[in-house]
């Protein structure tokens, strides 16, 4: 993160976690290390005035579909994709890197669609229940779009032309075929520097791979 700022602003979303201030806390340490110096949150009846000038627009984990919720009704959902077309750096974690991908299946019938700034369909920390509602999510799209499996503490950098990048241990393509699904797992390259999360989830390091 560090090397993405120069005294930058940014903004914390933390609508899907019902603006827990804690988990704010948390955002505030890390990227104030990674030297942004205007750091803030958006709370889920705020405007989308909010994002003005942001560098850095973190979506926060918790429920998907609550905090879609407040993005729609405050006109956050346009406001994000305009930052995002103009160089902003968008980092979504757990239900927010679901909000940044194609969204979510609710039940078998119904579909709600999100952000799609990542092609994907994305599956977060769902490693303990064999990745089921992934597989079960991108079996039922029509168009046949891939899913990024995101085990906890994975981390990925997606590309404006879709091909992604794995920062932190490993992430995988799914896809379904007529056998089943398919996984294709990557881990960072050679050469490459890891971002690492450390476990109280506070601070930030990088290893080498190389």
């Amino acid at each position: 993160m560090a090397r993405e700022s120069s005294g930058g602003r940014a903004v914390y979303l933390g609508a899907s976690n019902g603006d827990d201030p804690a988990a704010f806390e948390i955002f505030d340490q890390a990227v104030a290390a990674a030297g942004y110096a205007d750091r803030s949150a958006m709370r889920s009846g705020d405007g989308a005035e909010g994002f003005a000038g942001a560098d850095l627009i973190l979506l926060a984990g918790g429920d998907p579909l609550l905090g879609w919720r407040a993005f729609e009704a405050n006109g956050w959902v346009d406001a994000l994709r305009s930052r995002w077309q103009r160089g902003s750096l968008l980092v979504g974690v757990s239900a927010g890197a679901v909000q940044l991908g194609l969204g979510v299946r609710p039940d078998a019938d119904r579909a709600v669609s999100m952000l799609a700034l990542a092609p994907y369909w994305i599956g977060a920390h769902e490693e303990a229940a064999g990745w089921a509602e992934v597989i079960a999510t991108q079996r039922a799209d029509p168009r046949c779009r891939p899913a990024l499996a995101l085990p906890f503490g994975a981390a990925a950098r997606v590309s404006a032309n879709g091909q992604f990048e794995v920062l932190s241990k490993k992430v995988a393509e799914v896809r379904w075929f007529s056998d089943g699904p398919t996984f294709r797992w990557k881990r960072p390259v050679e050469g490459q520097r890891e971002l690492v999360i450390r476990d109280d989830k506070k601070s930030f390091e990088e290893i080498d791979h190389g």
